[in-house]
């Protein structure tokens, strides 16, 4: 059984994408997200970028129902996201790097918008109101900047990504990755 805090994040995370709130993860809402991040970044969706970034999430969204999708019906219900998740994220790290470190380095991509190799605040605010979470931003990043720099690279994004999804430490600072949970 998963830990308390681990069961927090993963609703967290399937809160964001179940925007119609209908108890189940459905390709529209991955293809909600993905344009929500490009438009949040100003990133033209027939662009190289946005084009790498849709393919990006319709991988995810492949790999989300071939592995969470129990019974085969074309989404993820409240349900088969939450263990399944604990699987994708606690199982074999292989598992991670080949579902969601793509995930996350696209994020990092489309966040770092100067091509600077890596995330300022403003663009951190960026991605933080684009999750629900802008008013708590700074304090986020203060959270999870590993060296304190003011800056996110996308090696300590994906290492906080990790932490954040495996941590059942409930002081852990990746536990603000996607605002308080």
């Amino acid at each position: 059984m998963v830990a308390d805090i681990l069961a927090r994040k993963y609703k967290k995370i399937f809160g964001l994408y179940d925007n119609n709130r209908n108890g189940f993860v459905e390709k529209a809402d991955v293809q909600r997200m993905k344009r929500q991040y490009l438009s949040a970044f100003e990133v033209d969706p027939a662009s190289a970028k946005g084009v790498a970034v849709s393919e990006c999430w319709d991988s995810f969204w492949r790999a989300l129902t071939s592995s969470l999708d129990h019974d085969e019906d074309g989404q993820v219900s409240r349900e088969e996201f939450l263990s399944g998740f604990e699987a994708l994220a606690l199982g074999d790290p292989a598992t991670f790097d080949k579902v969601l470190r793509p995930l996350v380095q696209t994020a990092f991509t489309l966040m770092d918008t100067d091509g600077s190799d890596a995330v300022s605040a403003k663009e951190f605010r960026r991605f933080q109101a684009s999750v629900g979470n802008g008013d708590q931003a700074d304090a986020v990043l203060a959270k999870i900047d590993q060296d304190g720099d003011g800056l996110i690279s996308m090696d300590e994004l994906v290492a906080d990504a990790r932490e954040f999804l495996t941590s059942s430490d409930p002081t852990n600072s990746t536990n603000w990755l996607l605002g308080p949970i």
